[in-house]
């Protein structure tokens, strides 16, 4: 795996599906989701969750876990994204990007 999810109670993953609570049918999207496992996470707390991810094996993994993946860049996928969503979750991704303050911004 390459990204895999970090459990432990003090770990940045942990601190943010305990953010979230409980979803309640509302909708997420998970920005650089990797395979999906925070996605999983906050499914089972009744989050419906969209997912972005660059990379395709780990977007095909998230897919077959029955999630809507967009398998592109955030800034590509952004722009085809009509929907709303509650929250959204850009957990390890801001400082990834070029320019993080136009993604934010969207």
């Amino acid at each position: 795996m390459r990204y895999p999810i970090k459990n432990g109670p003090r770990s940045s993953h942990s601190q943010v599906i305990d953010f979230l609570s409980n979803g309640s049918g509302r909708q997420l999207l998970d920005v650089g989701c990797a395979q999906g496992d925070q996605m999983i996470a906050a499914r089972s707390r009744g989050w419906v969750v969209t997912g972005i991810e660059p990379d395709s094996i780990d977007a095909n993994f998230a897919k077959e876990a029955g999630f809507n993946i967009y398998n592109e860049t955030v800034e590509n996928a952004l722009i085809k994204i009509d929907q709303k969503f509650d929250a959204i979750l850009l957990a390890d991704v801001l400082e990834h990007l070029q320019y993080p303050e136009e993604v934010l911004k969207r």
